[in-house]
């Protein structure tokens, strides 16, 4: 790993442009720490905020969430009772909260080295002391949880009928018991719950819930189809880490650099991949050839 110019960058400025991608955008500064970082990152360059801002770097909330939600964990005393209102795999952080979040890493030590691999980063992050872990500690103040999931009565034109349908095939979402998916003894505790969000991806608006092309679409009737014993959604919901688990690619199989196009490549590949035989050998030998031609240019 490249060490960045002393021990540490800028801190990062966060800004969040909730209306320009499904899953919203996180805006940073060009030149902060965290950008040269998480070099792994699909970053893009995005107009300044306002005038006399440094020139911005954007990727979304699901992919920043990724990579820095493992080592997070909600808040789980009485008081706030983060975990019972923690929603389903489809959440975005307030700009303040993920400057929190950031702001801590950045703190830490965490971005003064540059990442080319999401697991060398995981590995990275399991060592680090956190100097002020509270700061990793998320609860509703700092959740953005979009709209929620609301199934309309049955009737209504073609077109209604047809997002009536699409919006129940991932209802089990909302199933899905999220603070399970805290593994409070391990050293990233929301691992899980990220892998989980990655697959299905930051779906947080009707509107990307009923695209057909969608990656929470896709892949949810890949799961259906690979899966039919799970026939309800409590099934479905209940079992869908244990999925995300199984369906995994051999991590050096994985695209090196993560975007909303090779995250869902790569789970499609993972599902084909479980499957064993001549679907696995035919997984292997794309992915050879691609991660051969990304390194070619």
């Amino acid at each position: 790993m490249a060490l960045l110019g002393g021990p540490l960058g800028v801190a990062p400025h966060v800004n969040i442009d909730g209306a320009a991608s499904p899953g919203g955008l996180v805006l940073l500064n060009g030149d902060s720490d965290a950008v040269r970082a998480l070099a792994f990152l699909d970053w893009q360059p995005a107009p300044p905020v306002a005038a006399g801002q440094p020139p911005a770097m954007a990727t979304t909330q699901g992919l920043l969430g990724l990579a820095l939600l493992p080592a997070m964990q909600p808040d789980t005393t009485p008081a706030a009772n983060a975990s019972r209102a923690l929603p389903p795999p489809m959440f975005g952080f307030t700009a303040a909260g993920w400057q929190q979040i950031l702001d801590e890493y950045h703190a830490s030590g965490v971005f003064s080295r540059r990442f080319t691999t999401l697991s060398s980063f995981e590995a990275a992050v399991t060592t680090t002391r956190f100097q002020n872990p509270q700061a990793l500690i998320f609860d509703d103040a700092m959740l953005h949880l979009g709209q929620p999931l609301a199934v309309p009565a049955a009737g209504g034109n073609a077109q209604a009928v047809r997002r009536r349908e699409l919006l129940i095939n991932i209802h089990y979402l909302h199933l899905v018991r999220c603070e399970s998916l805290w593994q409070q003894h391990e050293a990233l505790p929301m691992l899980q719950y990220a892998r989980v969000l990655a697959l299905v991806g930051a779906c947080r608006t009707t509107a990307a819930r009923t695209d057909e092309g969608s990656a929470v679409q896709i892949l949810t009737d890949l799961i259906r189809q690979k899966f039919p014993e799970y026939h309800t959604d409590r099934l479905l919901a209940q079992a869908l880490p244990d999925l995300v688990e199984q369906s995994r690619l051999p991590a050096e199989l994985c695209s090196r650099t993560l975007s909303l196009n090779t995250t869902l490549r790569d789970a499609m590949d993972g599902l084909s991949y479980m499957s064993g035989g001549t679907r696995r050998s035919n997984v292997e030998r794309k992915r050879i050839y691609l991660l051969a031609s990304s390194v070619r240019s």
